[in-house]
This record gives C-alpha cells, structure tokens and sequence, in this order.
C-alpha cells in the first residue's frame, strides 16, 4: 500500500485517516461533537485525543480547536476532559502547549482546566509557572 493509499486510524472505532494523506473522515466525529447539547459528546470530544493518539502528535491542531471551543463550558466534566486533553498533549509538545495554558491563565479561564493541564510538572518549575501567570 503506497502512502498515498494509507489505512485510515482507528480511534475509539472511529475511522480517521492521517493529517498528511487527505482530509479526515468524520462525518459524525469530534467536530460535532464539539458543539453538540450533550455533555457527554462534548467531553469525548477532546478526551478522544488524549493518551496514546495525543503521543502520537497526530491530531494536535484538532485537538487544539476542539479544546478551544470548550474552554467556557460551564461544565465540570467537559472542562476536566479540556484538562486532560491539554495535560497529554504537553507530554509531546510541551512548549506550544504551555504558552497556551499560560495564555488561559492570564485571561481567567476555569482553573479546573489549567490545573490539570500543569499537572504533570512538579517542584518549582510548577511553582515558576504559577506565579507567572498571575
């Protein structure tokens, strides 16, 4: 199978192709999810892109428009799973990742969302950061 002709990934039974070989099928995934009236869609929205797909560095742009849209949610589920998605895609882009929760953090965002962010980074580099962002 050439690399134009790649399999699409599956992601929690979700068919998506590659980022590089065309654009993703998601007739019904992610982006709608994103906006729909169920808190349950809109979390699994960005929970879709933590762990292994995060590591990946696949989806990073979606997972940072889906995470985008979340941020005001009033919801304490939706806001934990904009956390997570945040806290894992810094695990591969720590850099990027950070200046935007840092940006959060500066504009007021729920800090239920930045703190799960930053919750893998310890010790003073997370006290640095904290005090930063104030």
């Amino acid at each position: 199978m050439s690399r134009r002709e790649a399999k699409p990934v599956l992601i929690y039974g979700r068919a998506f192709r590659r980022p590089q070989d065309s654009k993703p099928i998601r007739p019904h995934g992610p982006d709608s999810w994103n906006v729909d009236d169920d808190l349950w869609l809109r979390r699994a929205s960005v929970v879709v892109f933590t762990r292994k797909v995060a590591k990946s560095g696949l989806y990073k742009d979606t997972a940072l428009a889906n995470c985008n849209t979340l941020i005001n949610d009033p919801e304490h589920l939706v806001q934990t799973g904009v956390g997570w998605c945040l806290r894992d895609l810094m695990r591969r882009h720590k850099e990027e990742i950070l200046s935007y929760v840092l940006h959060l953090r500066r504009k007021g965002i729920s800090s239920k969302i930045t703190l799960y962010a930053l919750r893998d980074i310890k010790g003073e580099e997370r006290s640095a950061i904290l005090d930063q962002s104030v």
